[in-house]
């Protein structure tokens, strides 16, 4: 960890409910849960005269105040040039299932610039649950966590899960570590890869995962691009892409299948009997 570069931390605002809760939701399947996402934005200070911003995504009740404690949280780095917002959808889907998500913002959108965020966001998360704000007791100070990352925010999250060897588990989507941060050397720590396949976005996805020693799982999802994990997408992004092939709402699902059977398993201990697939939408390697 690097602490030593968080000097201050204050809350923007008041929640704002994302999503209210849903008894009838029960979180299978891909689907969300019941509990509510609210959003509380922060600012942190770091790095002497920087203020980097920090979305913070929980579970919620009906008034959009947290609605569990000590909550498994995900560290979600954005891609280049994609803000933090166009990841809210998987944000607030986690929350709806009882994750906590940190969504740090990098300057000029573009997390290696930056490399230090992801910790930074953790850290400030952790203090504001130490206190006796809207986040007291939201998360444990050493709860399990996860380094989320897509394209090259994903460079960022492998490298932030190299640094910390309490990280639970490292979730590559569309992404691949960079050559020089040893993941190698990471054996029994648990990696997820994701790739669509029409990603035209970070080429040599699949070639890279070799390096990762284990226990490691990638699926391949039928028909999916890059920016399928992100709202919004912009036409100079879809034109250096590949085509989505089928609707986005069932690409997702799809995805959204592995990713929360990843978490459930290594952030709360489920049944590892969960990741043995097949999942539907998936193509052999």
């Amino acid at each position: 960890m690097i602490a030593w570069v968080l000097l201050a931390c204050s809350p923007v605002g008041d929640p704002t409910l994302l999503d209210a809760p849903d008894a009838a939701r029960d979180g299978t399947d891909g689907t969300d849960g019941p509990l509510g996402a609210g959003l509380v934005s922060l600012r942190v200070q770091a790095r002497v005269t920087e203020v980097v911003p920090v979305s913070v995504v929980f579970p919620a009740d009906d008034d959009g105040e947290p609605a569990v404690a000590s909550a498994p949280v995900v560290v979600l780095t954005h891609g280049g040039f994609v803000a933090p917002e166009r990841y809210l959808w998987l944000a607030r889907h986690f929350a709806t299932r009882g994750y906590v998500t940190v969504l740090p913002e990098a300057e000029l959108l573009l997390a290696i610039t930056q490399p230090g965020n992801g910790e930074l966001a953790l850290d400030a998360l952790r203090e504001e649950a130490d206190g006796d704000g809207v986040l007291a007791g939201l998360v444990a100070p050493e709860g399990p966590t996860a380094a989320m990352g897509h394209s090259l925010g994903g460079v960022m999250a492998a490298r932030q899960w190299v640094r910390d060897e309490e990280m639970d588990l490292l979730a590559m989507l569309a992404s691949f570590p960079a050559g020089a941060d040893p993941v190698e050397e990471q054996v029994g720590r648990p990696v997820l890869s994701i790739v669509g396949t029409t990603d035209q976005g970070l080429p040599g996805i699949e070639e890279a995962f070799p390096r990762y020693p284990g226990p490691s799982a990638q699926w391949i999802l039928d028909g999916v691009n890059h920016y399928a994990w992100t709202d919004d997408p912009k036409d100079s992004e879809l034109a250096r892409d590949g085509e989505l092939l089928r609707p986005l709402d069932e690409v997702r699902r799809d995805a959204l299948r592995i990713v929360d059977a990843t978490l459930d398993v290594y952030l709360l201990g489920d049944d590892p009997a969960r990741l043995e697939g097949p999942f539907p939408g998936t193509v052999d390697p």
